[in-house]
């Protein structure tokens, strides 16, 4: 989680999403069989995140 609250602090980042806390930290901790997520690396080195869900039966249905 280290890298992720590195990179969720970068100006780039903030600028995209804003200082909206969707309380990653909490939710990345939730075994749920309709999500996902994943680290890119290229070459061993991180380079990005993605969450995959199923909003179909995630809690908000956004």
């Amino acid at each position: 989680m280290e890298l992720l609250r590195h990179w969720d602090q970068q100006p780039h980042i903030i600028a995209a999403k804003g200082h909206e806390d969707w309380g990653w930290e909490s939710e990345l901790k939730k075994a749920l069989d309709w999500q996902e997520q994943l680290i890119a690396e290229v070459d061993g080195h991180p380079i990005g995140f993605v969450q995959i869900i199923d909003p179909a039966r995630e809690e908000s249905h956004y």
